[in-house]
């Protein structure tokens, strides 16, 4: 299984965590994670590398110029490393014929083989209905000139034809969009990737890539009274600016994120045995946001 991901040093901490979840759910198999980035410190990467190694797996380190990007759009916490996921066929060596792209604010709680190998055929990318956004009546559609030909994806776990891409996508038509549209962008590498190659997304189920943020009344009720009675999220996203490593966090689901970085947190535990307290007081925030208008 080959996985891509992209940041920064500033979210090392949670790539961290979530590669642990991912070898802690694919134990015995063989996993390549590469990293593409502009601006990691040498000192992260050796983690990565090592932690990688334990696990049986293999680290492979594609560095990217910032001058690649030097002119696009990055804003609150969007990030220019989002960019790299669109060019990741070229970025990845000929030989990788497939990648998934996973973001670093996500925990995985299951095997995602059967995603993995799913087909995509004619398609440039298999992804997951952005809950928030995936609205026919959107006004932000007829902005971006989105038609609807398939689900209007999240770009936060992108599963990549890179076959097909490197036969087929015009990399100048990226910089063409960003040049046309640059600040209007809402989320700009997502955007981009479901406005220039609509019709060519395949759409995977919900749980894998699920929001906790945006759910259903028996969903809330199940994931967070008996999740034994549901089919478990195969990975949990914490889509938006409020993440659950930090204090401040207030949305939906921390419990599942606070029970996997237990498990592999470097940092103090004393700080997450405190933040257990959050647990249920979150809970009944959720409920009480959901419930009421």
């Amino acid at each position: 299984m080959n996985i891509a991901v992209t940041i920064n040093d500033t979210y090392f901490y949670p790539l961290y965590i979530m590669l642990n979840t991912l070898f802690s759910r694919h134990k015995g198999k063989e996993i390549q994670i590469f990293l593409i980035h502009s601006r990691v410190s040498k000192r992260n990467r050796k983690r990565l590398e090592r932690l990688c190694t334990e696990h049986g797996g293999r680290f492979i380190e594609i560095f990217v110029s910032e001058e690649e990007f030097l002119d696009a759009p990055s804003f609150s916490y969007f990030t220019k490393e989002m960019y790299y996921r669109i060019l990741v066929a070229k970025l990845l060596p000929e030989t990788v014929d497939r990648v998934l792209y996973l973001d670093p604010d996500l925990i995985v709680l299951d095997n995602l083989e059967e995603f993995y190998h799913m087909s995509l055929k004619d398609c440039f990318f298999a992804g997951i209905r952005d809950r928030l956004q995936d609205k026919e009546d959107s006004p932000y559609w007829k902005e971006l000139g989105f038609l609807g030909k398939n689900r209007y994806i999240n770009s936060g776990v992108l599963l990549c034809n890179l076959e097909l891409l490197r036969k087929e996508q015009k990399i100048q038509d990226v910089f063409d969009m960003l040049k046309e549209r640059g600040e209007r962008l809402k989320f700009p590498d997502q955007d981009l990737i479901n406005v220039l190659y609509e019709g060519k997304i395949a759409v995977a189920e919900d749980r894998y890539n699920f929001n906790p943020n945006i759910i259903r009344w028996w969903e809330y009720l199940g994931y967070n009274f008996a999740p034994f009675l549901l089919k478990k999220p195969a990975i949990i996203h914490y889509m938006g600016s409020g993440k659950p490593w930090r204090n401040s966090y207030a949305g939906g689901m921390y419990q599942y994120y606070w029970n996997e970085e237990r498990k592999y947190t470097y940092r103090k535990k004393m700080d997450m045995f405190f933040r257990c307290f959050k647990i249920p007081f979150l809970i009944i925030k959720a409920g009480i946001r959901f419930f009421l208008p």
